[in-house]
């Protein structure tokens, strides 16, 4: 299948290369952790996915960093005290939460 839309497109795909079009739920499998390809006998041969989790892990870090900084620029340009409603004292709780799960 995949060597005729390569043939229609004028492009030819070499004879070891292989593409593989994954479904909906396939898909989200990929996205949710790595995938390993094993042989008949159960000898591992290759493991597909690390890609998307190194970019989703610095995603997270990226997003947490700056939710951090954004709370110290909050308090260090505060010149008054603050006065937080429940949900944004919840919020600093679970933005403690997860910046200590990611020291550890």
């Amino acid at each position: 299948m995949a060597n005729q839309s390569a043939a229609r497109s004028g492009k030819t795909t070499p004879k070891h290369r292989r593409i593989v079009t994954l479904d909906p739920s396939q898909f989200a499998l990929y996205q949710s952790g790595n995938i390993e390809l094993h042989s008949p006998q159960g000898e591992l041969l290759d493991t597909v996915g690390s890609y998307i989790q190194k970019i989703e892990a610095q995603t997270s870090h990226d997003r947490l960093q700056n939710r951090i900084h954004l709370v110290e620029c909050l308090f260090r340009n505060a010149n008054y005290p603050l006065e937080l409603s429940e949900e944004a004292g919840a919020g600093m709780v679970e933005l403690l939460h997860e910046s200590l799960d990611f020291l550890r």
